[in-house]
């Protein structure tokens, strides 16, 4: 039977073997059953280069027990390399003949991924006005052109640091600056204040500014859709689940760490857009986060997992907002129910047979498919 390697944090596997973690093991065993391979769980430290072995761990029907197996010719990366030991470990893993690692490391700064993007004739128009937070009056510009901009870290996650810049006009037409943090604090700004506030997070490319779009709505709060996008088990990109995200009263983010809460999207499309434009809408978003998991995996080819951040505007346009390159794994709620999570784990798992039955062939193909829907 092929083993397969998932490379998981120490923290994370020490959770899940005690059914405390979002990684739930048992969904990914019952998969691998499913497909006829073994899943050995291992970290970072349990990797022997030298022997080309490693420690971890593997079901075996009343728990997980600790094991030492040849390197798996196929791993599963369900980490994010930040530490400088765990980079070189997995560069090395990575650069080992004979060893498929997928869902590696890829670029995490939006500016740059967005550019990347918008070079798509299919996704171009789909992605915000986006600049560097460098030179804070350029940045003024910038917002008083489009008068609702956000203001994000090049590199973050679940909503921090994000804020909310509106332009207002007093009664004696003075322009005035609302910004709305991610933790639910505003404040109105002259210009003067609003460029010392630029001046602070510019520079270094520390800051992006993105055009604020009109979003559809969930009973007066707007609402994004965060769509996952996975490789199946003949390596074709596969739109695994689809739940929306409403943004908490006041909070300019969805996130669901900063009070955001997850809807099922039929629901939130039926508040948000007009019957006539909601089987569209949920069209143009499974066929913008397909062109998007293609154009990424044309640059990171053994990419295989990804959580996109995507929206609908009154219009029912689909917008791309964010790429997660290493999917966090949902509840069943934030996944849109029992039946989509369990999918959202067997797929990557059937991909991962899928290589591995190429690596058993000897196979010379490419790690990825080319279709997909």
């Amino acid at each position: 039977m092929p083993r397969v390697g998932l490379l998981i944090s120490e923290r994370m596997l020490a959770l899940a073997r005690k059914g405390r973690s979002r990684e739930r093991l048992p969904l990914y065993d019952r998969a691998a059953r499913r497909h006829g391979i073994k899943l050995i769980y291992f970290t970072p430290a349990g990797v022997d280069f030298r022997r080309r072995r490693v420690r971890g761990y593997v079901y075996t029907g009343g728990g997980y027990r600790a094991v030492t197996a040849p390197l798996p010719s196929v791993v599963y990366r369900r980490i994010i390399p930040t530490g400088a030991r765990t980079r070189r470990v997995f560069q090395r893993l990575n650069r080992m003949p004979g060893v498929i690692v997928f869902n590696p490391p890829a670029q995490r700064n939006k500016l740059l991924v967005n550019r990347l993007l918008a070079r798509h004739p299919e996704i171009g128009g789909s992605i915000p006005a986006t600049t560097p937070l460098r030179s804070a009056h350029r940045a003024l510009r910038f917002i008083r052109n489009h008068g609702t901009v956000y203001a994000k870290p090049a590199v973050g996650s679940v909503g921090r640091g994000v804020y909310r810049i509106r332009v207002r006009t007093t009664a004696a037409g003075e322009p005035r600056y609302e910004v709305s943090s991610w933790q639910g604090v505003v404040r109105l700004l002259s210009t003067a204040e609003m460029l010392r506030w630029l001046r602070a997070r510019g520079g270094g490319g520390r800051y992006i500014l993105q055009r604020g779009i009109d979003l559809a709505q969930h009973r007066g709060r707007p609402f994004d859709v965060r769509v996952t996008v996975q490789r199946d088990g003949q390596g074709h990109w596969r739109v695994t689940g689809m739940v929306a995200k409403v943004a908490r009263s006041g909070l300019p983010v969805t996130n669901l760490g900063r009070g955001g809460r997850t809807v099922r999207l039929s629901e939130a499309l039926q508040h948000g857009l007009p019957p006539s434009l909601r089987a569209a809408g949920r069209r143009r978003l499974r066929q913008l986060a397909l062109n998007v998991a293609h154009e990424l995996s044309r640059h990171w080819p053994r990419m295989a997992d990804l959580g996109l951040d995507l929206a609908l505007d009154h219009h029912g346009h689909p917008w791309f907002l964010e790429a997660n390159l290493r999917e966090q794994r949902p509840s069943p709620g934030e996944a849109g129910g029992k039946k989509a999570l369990r999918r959202q784990y067997a797929v990557p798992i059937a991909y991962a047979a899928f290589l591995a039955r190429q690596r058993a062939r000897g196979g010379r193909r490419r790690a990825g498919g080319d279709g997909g829907t």
